[in-house]
């Protein structure tokens, strides 16, 4: 087998890695997507009991802060809640991975600020 000329084998290990980081962009936007859905999901269903409540502003944001004290301000009290935004805007968790793509396209019913948080939360823009 020939050797390949040095810009040639440039040109295809571009390739890969470019093929490579996009699969894995693809994979971490279905991963935090669902993620997320679950996220605002769980605190819509065990904190705020399927409604707004005084009390889980208060334990949302204590939530929140313990959170971002973990895992960085991604789990803020306002992303938080834009996680629960987004668990009802898309009820079905069959359909939530998918999103972090189709956003990228086609927002349709979106609200702009939830919008404009998934576009942040997956750095599209």
């Amino acid at each position: 087998m020939p050797a390949q000329e040095p810009t040639a084998l440039l040109a295809d290990l571009r390739g890969l890695i470019q093929q490579a980081r996009e699969g894995v962009a693809r994979v971490v936007d279905s991963g935090l997507t669902t993620l997320y859905w679950h996220v605002g999901r769980r605190i819509r269903q065990d904190i705020l009991k399927e409604r707004r409540a005084d009390y889980g502003e208060q334990i949302v944001s204590a939530l929140g802060t313990q959170l971002t004290t973990e895992f960085g301000r991604g789990f803020s009290r306002r992303n938080l809640f834009n996680m629960v935004r987004f668990a009802e805007v898309f009820p079905d968790r069959a359909n939530c991975a998918a999103i972090g793509c189709t956003i990228r396209l086609d927002p349709g019913d979106i609200d702009a600020e939830l919008l404009r948080w998934l576009r942040e939360a997956y750095e599209i823009c």
